[in-house]
């Protein structure tokens, strides 16, 4: 059987000496027995559905011959909904007002320049989108 440990393991405080590091033990993983069963019943449950769309879309001008200019933008949407499942008492489907986002513009611009009939350089700016996390 073959046994892997982490090549750097997490440390913890050492309770000799305040301040003073001391390696964990390493962690063996593809080894069932090494986790321990822990005995008990559930006593919550709940799900989450994360829904996301969107539609994104791009102009390109060329103001000059060897360059072209992409302007775009995506309009997103977006829906993380909870619910209670067994062993809680089940709930309907909820959906807090930070949970939701309806058309959001993420613009984008770019620029492409041909250099040569088959080499082009490319660059472009985009924000990226950071969907609010879920509370519960």
């Amino acid at each position: 059987m073959l046994d892997l440990v982490r090549h750097h393991p997490p440390r913890s405080k050492s309770g000799n000496h305040p301040g003073e590091w001391a390696p964990r033990k390493a962690a063996v993983i593809f080894n069932p027995d090494a986790i321990p069963y822990t005995p008990g019943a559930f006593t919550s449950g709940s799900e989450t559905d994360l829904r996301q769309s969107g539609f994104h879309g791009q102009l390109r001008l060329r103001p000059i011959e060897p360059l072209t200019i992409v302007l775009g933008g995506r309009i997103s949407d977006y829906t993380n909904r909870t619910r209670n499942i067994a062993p809680s008492v089940p709930t309907p489907w909820t959906v807090t007002q930070n949970s939701r986002i309806r058309g959001k513009l993420t613009p984008s611009v770019g620029a492409v320049l041909h250099l040569a009939r088959n080499i082009t350089l490319y660059g472009s700016y985009s924000d990226i989108r950071r969907w609010p996390r879920s509370t519960s």
